[in-house]
């Protein structure tokens, strides 16, 4: 767990299990593995808001999002680069994720073209 300046005090952060069952339960906000594979900078201020919750699990993202709306561009970049690093360890889990979810496409494959398949046992 980390610790961030944010709201007028020092707060606990973490992207982890708990923070986002919390998210889920509490906050009705349900994050798929497979959605790290494709973030916005929006998602990243979701996750700043996720992260805070191991601090307080009844802190609301409009709250989170007035913090970060009334600080430095400096700090909010800081902020930032805390909640990629904690992303990163979710991001490799994410991209296998998508990929089971959405496998290439047969043609890809050479499955539907008529042609053999690397994957064919004998040619005939």
């Amino acid at each position: 767990m980390s610790k961030i300046e944010i709201g007028g005090k020092q707060r606990d952060f973490s992207l982890d299990l708990y923070t986002f069952r919390v998210a889920e339960r509490r906050h009705n906000v349900r994050i798929k593995a497979s959605d790290f594979g494709d973030m916005g900078m929006g998602d990243l201020a979701l996750y700043l808001w996720i992260g805070l919750l191991a601090d307080d699990p009844t802190l609301s993202e409009d709250k989170v999002l007035g913090w970060i709306r009334n600080v430095e561009p400096k700090t909010q970049q800081s902020w930032l680069e805390m909640v990629v690093d904690a992303v990163g360890s979710f991001g490799q889990l994410g991209e296998e994720v998508a990929e089971a979810e959405n496998p290439p496409m047969a043609e890809e494959n050479g499955l539907s073209t008529g042609k053999k398949s690397a994957l064919s046992p004998t040619e005939s």
